[in-house]
């Protein structure tokens, strides 16, 4: 919302005149009936007013009072006489030098030209009146100044410079001990971590400005509170929950008269109704929304109904209503220049085509907002760009669907690698600008893959489209559309009560960040808003029950393999033609599918698919070329190991922890932030028997395994010459700002402290700016390869930090590991590379292929012991 600057109560003077009593008497009736919502009566009040301030000499309260009828008319909804008015008083308050009136006045046309929908006036207005009331020392101004520029920002998508002005102003707002000014900010900044997908931080603020707002008995707040919490738990797929808040805030504003807000209200209620398919409801709702705003001149929420009442026609196949509505919604949104709201057009129109089996106007009209969406970009920087990315890659994947579908594989393919992980290409490439045109040939894509593997990349895991998979050998590019992900539903319903089970366990138990909370948090960034779909649960149920012991899993055994059957049936079969032949799989997972195992799918035969193939994995097919065509290791760089374990956290019980007997299980991860980290033994012993077989090697253990020694070598860039290097600590994940996800080093204070530094978190900001140039990084610790699911860009996880270091390839974890079976993998896997000289790829492939033959024991066969380790990246050696 923005913030009105509304002059405060005249009071009378004790040597007033008659007249200016008077003027002062006819001010306070015109703040009355503007609060009681007679505008017109007001407006004649305000006038009057202004007329006795001239006549008594008074000019700065005659100004004052042109900016109130301006308010009034803002009020109404009358934005283009409401700016006309601010302006003029701007002007005179500029020739009677009254500088706080004209900061005030040019503010309040600033937000009308927002709400006209232009953003480029509006900002150049409101930062004129920062400049002027920062002059005037007036700092709760320049914070609600601050303000309004943040939620035009917000709307122009530019998430981290208006999260940023948020965060300044609610610093001066507590510092001035301003209640008001905090919850507007604190409403403000739960938007725009909404926009980042931070649901639960944007819950937390508006929950507490909502608490402020009541406090101080601000009805018309507090409707604005509840309406942005019920987009928050929309965007978490809790529609009953959001339903609630937007009629309760819609009550109040009936009550308060607030038309804008009512349209507000309104629109949101029928896209709940739309979602749950409440056609007629949503009908209703979404044209008296419309109705509203074209009353009151508001284009671009007219604009956003029109879109949504043609969304409504679509998904009810009244297509040529639907095509008129985005007509209208698009004709308004091109004059308002709104870029983003005009790539949304677009994609409902290319979605529309796509139901008419128009497939090449499809892609057509899909290209033009993918075009729109490369122009935003050049706008955006570092996670708001990837941010940016996550919410408009569903536009890439119907531009997939749409060449799919026209018999044009090779365009398909180019459509999938222009949004998959687009950020770490650019990373990689090392430019932050990379032009369109320098995407590479298709040929390039085929060559990155050698001859005897196959890619395969999934694409609409997250939507209602069917899963679409490409398969790309060196020699040609095959696409297929999944027919059996529409009966994934009737699967979930098999295991209702195992997902329920699941579902409580966690609640009752919460651990750190499990799959389940992550794939929650990052709802919004997949699916646009919709509610966990089919194959994320399923992916979620059998993850689980591969990770724990057979009296700890929701599944019995019989299920638990029928589910790994048909989860084989599902991706794997329908390709089986096509990967004769292959012995390795690349494989570019898609949103939940980041968070399974391949190499554990059970084909009708029993036998597990890393039995009859190899299992890589990684981000796109660009990024592995970029991997590959990094130079080879200079000359100075040794070939030997470095290797970190035995970190200490606990000095005192140090001695106690190394006695302890085998078969004891790294711990999972610290239950709060506020308990210290457990010491892992067995991490000790893992890495010194590495360090027996890679030779030469470089141990730090104990004291030595921490950040500040790992920060010199790198300084001094002795990390560039390692081959390897290893981790064996604990692992922390951040889904909420997953570049906090860290890997936790010898002194890790607890709690862990807000800021970046030497303090025992390696963070994933921490990671890149590493030096490396290893074939390979071992992370032998828990859940490094979970982490915040940015639809188009995968699983964002230390793999990806590490990878921009200078890493080759690295193995993550998908699920808390046992340190003694940890040990003897590590050990087997580091054998077969030093001394038999296998790929690291290939022989993680062996590794477990053997704890599956029984060579390291009956007991190991079973997943949740070698299963959890995957390699992202290049085959190296």
């Amino acid at each position: 919302m923005g913030v009105l600057c509304l002059r405060p109560a005249w009071g009378q003077a004790p040597q007033s005149t008659t007249l200016q009593a008077r003027a002062d008497s006819l001010a306070a009736v015109g703040d009355s009936l503007r609060e009681e919502r007679d505008f017109a009566a007001a407006r004649t009040a305000y006038r009057q007013a202004r007329t006795a301030y001239r006549e008594g000499g008074a000019p700065e309260r005659a100004v004052a009072m042109t900016g109130d009828i301006g308010v009034v008319y803002y009020f109404e909804g009358a934005l283009q006489d409401a700016r006309q008015v601010f302006l003029r008083a701007a002007r005179r308050a500029r020739t009677i030098r009254a500088k706080e009136e004209e900061a005030d006045n040019v503010n309040n046309a600033g937000l009308a030209e927002w709400r006209l929908g232009k953003y480029d006036v509006a900002l150049e207005h409101i930062r004129d009146a920062v400049a002027i009331h920062r002059d005037l020392g007036n700092r709760q101004e320049v914070a609600s100044g601050r303000n309004n520029i943040a939620n035009i920002q917000e709307e122009q998508g530019n998430f981290g410079s208006a999260l940023e002005n948020l965060r300044r102003a609610l610093r001066v707002s507590r510092a001035l001990n301003d209640s008001v000014g905090m919850a507007v900010n604190l409403n403000n900044m739960g938007l725009v971590l909404r926009s980042q997908g931070q649901y639960g931080e944007a819950l937390r603020a508006h929950r507490e400005a909502l608490q402020i707002h009541r406090q101080t008995s601000d009805s018309s707040s507090v409707a604005d509170a509840l309406n942005n919490l019920g987009i928050v738990l929309k965007d978490q797929g809790r529609y009953d929950e959001a339903l609630r808040r937007y009629q309760e805030s819609l009550r109040i504003n009936r009550s308060l008269g607030n038309r804008s807000e009512i349209a507000t209200n309104l629109n949101n209620i029928g896209e709940i109704q739309l979602e749950q398919e409440r056609y007629t409801e949503a009908r209703r709702a979404l044209r008296r929304a419309l109705r509203i705003n074209r009353q009151i001149e508001n284009r671009a929420s007219a604009a956003t109904n029109l879109y949504m009442i043609g969304e409504m026609h679509r998904r009810t196949e009244s297509f040529n209503q639907a095509a008129t509505f985005y007509r209208k919604a698009l004709r308004i949104n091109r004059e308002l220049g709104r870029q983003e709201a005009l790539a949304a057009n677009l994609y409902g129109m290319g979605q529309l085509h796509l139901d008419e089996a128009r497939f090449t106007t499809a892609d057509s009209v899909l290209t033009r907002a993918v075009r729109i969406t490369d122009e935003l970009l050049e706008t955006a920087t570092g996670a708001d760009r990837r941010d940016y990315l996550a919410r408009e890659a569903h536009t890439f994947q119907a531009l997939v669907t749409a060449r799919v579908r026209s018999g044009d594989p090779a365009g398909a393919l180019r459509a999938f690698e222009r949004g998959r992980a687009r950020l770490l290409a650019e990373r990689l490439s090392e430019q932050d600008r990379p032009d369109k045109d320098q995407m590479p040939a298709v040929r390039q894509f085929r060559a990155a893959v050698d001859s005897g593997r196959a890619a395969v990349l999934y694409a609409n895991t997250d939507t209602k489209r069917p899963l679409t998979a490409l398969v790309v050998t060196h020699d040609s590019i095959r696409v297929h559309e999944i027919p059996g992900t529409r009966q994934i539903q009737s699967v979930v319903d098999q295991y209702r009560k195992a997902l329920g089970r699941l579902q409580l366990r966690e609640e009752l138990v919460p651990t750190a960040p499990s799959s389940l909370s992550l794939l929650q948090e990052a709802k919004g960034l997949l699916g646009g808003g919709t509610d966990e779909d089919g194959l994320a649960k399923l992916v979620r149920l059998y993850s689980h029950d591969l990770s724990v012991a057979s009296a700890r899993q929701v599944l019995s055994d019989g299920r638990h393999r029928r589910l790994g059957k048909y989860l084989y049936e599902l991706l794997i079969s329908p390709l089986e033609q096509d990967l004769s032949g292959i012995e390795e799989l690349i494989v570019v997972p898609d949103g939940a599918l980041g968070y399974l195992p391949f190499e554990t799918l059970v084909n009708w035969e029993g036998k597990y698919l890393v039995e009859e193939r190899g299992i890589r994995y990684v981000q796109s097919l660009r990024v592995l070329r970029l991997l590959q065509q990094r130079p080879d290791a200079p000359p100075t760089r040794s070939k030997g190991l470095l290797a970190l374990g035995g970190a200490v956290y606990d000095a005192p019980s140090r001695a106690r922890d190394t006695a302890r007997v085998p078969g004891s299980r790294i711990t999972e991860q610290r239950r709060t932030a506020e308990d210290p980290w457990p010491d892992l033994p067995w991490s000790l012993r893992e890495v010194e028997r590495l360090g027996q077989i890679a030779s030469p090697s470089r141990l730090l253990t104990g004291q030595k395994a921490r950040e500040d020694t790992l920060q010199r070598l790198n300084e001094r860039g002795v990390l560039r010459r390692y081959r390897a290097v290893h981790f064996a600590t604990h692992g922390l994940m951040e889904p909420d700002t997953p570049s906090r996800s860290a890997l936790v080093l010898s002194g890790a204070m607890s709690p862990r402290p807000d800021t970046i530094g030497l303090d025992g978190y390696l963070t994933m900001e921490e990671i890149v700016t590493l030096r490396l140039d290893a074939d390979f990084v071992g992370l032998s610790a828990c859940q490094t390869g979970l982490g915040r699911i940015y639809r188009g860009t995968g699983v964002v996880s230390l793999a990806q930090a590490f990878l921009r270091a200078g890493a080759d390839a690295t193995a993550v974890s998908l699920w808390p590991v046992y340190d003694a079976s940890t040990m003897v993998f590590m050990e087997a896997l580091y054998r077969r590379v030093w001394r038999d000289g296998q790929p690291w790829n290939r022989a993680l492939t062996e590794t477990k292929r053997a704890f599956l033959a029984g060579d390291h024991g009956d007991r190991r066969r079973d997943p949740r012991f070698w299963a959890p380790f995957v390699h992202y990246g290049r085959e190296t050696k």
